[in-house]
């Protein structure tokens, strides 16, 4: 990589030196100029990538399946920038594919926001109230601290409580079954639209 770059620079000296004779000093340095950074375009355009990819990266982490679909979106919604930069003349085709990449940003921000059962979380607290959590005493076996959880209305009502707990776990159950809807719909839109979508 930088072999070539040591390459490139050394043909601009030598070409500079033999365009002085020919044009002058301003006119072989303006020529030299313009065949260098012609030729050199790839460099300054990956340069410019790379520090156009420094904020996502310095807030990227390894830890979370949300930061893989943080850098998918950043990539799709560059590439979508690219495409429709398209001429007029290739607006059909470009219509379809920017739609194709919005769909697929929107199922990851769906997935990001993990919002699937926001409304049945609202009613669960408006009829049971809001969950607690009390720390009981230390077990010495385990060296655990014993807690119990349970929901503000359900105090002092046994029967209240466990159908409390037996509805907050449908809650999980549907959230879970929202989310690998979602995810499986992402990875089919990608899978059958993403070949499509290069300038």
């Amino acid at each position: 990589m930088f072999e070539d770059l040591k390459e490139d620079i050394t043909d601009w000296f030598e070409s500079a030196k033999d365009n002085i004779k020919l044009f002058g000093f301003w006119g072989a340095t303006w020529w030299a100029l313009r065949g260098f950074f012609w030729k050199n375009t790839y460099w300054f355009r990956q340069i410019k990538r790379i520090v156009e990819y420094i904020p996502i990266l310095w807030a990227d982490a390894d830890w979370d399946y949300n930061y893989i679909f943080y850098l998918l979106k950043y990539k799709l919604q560059r590439t979508r920038k690219e495409i429709a930069k398209g001429s007029g003349d290739d607006e059909q085709w470009i219509k379809p594919r920017t739609a194709e990449i919005d769909e697929a940003i929107r199922l990851i921000d769906q997935i990001m926001d993990n919002n699937f059962v926001e409304k049945e979380h609202e009613e669960h607290e408006a009829k049971y109230g809001s969950i607690k959590m009390e720390t009981g005493e230390k077990d010495e076996k385990t060296g655990c601290f014993r807690a119990d959880i349970y929901f503000e209305k359900t105090v002092g009502n046994e029967e209240l409580k466990n159908l409390a707990h037996e509805d907050s776990a449908k809650i999980f159950e549907l959230e879970e079954q929202r989310t690998q809807k979602a995810l499986d719909d992402l990875f089919n839109h990608l899978s059958k639209n993403i070949r499509k979508w290069w300038d």
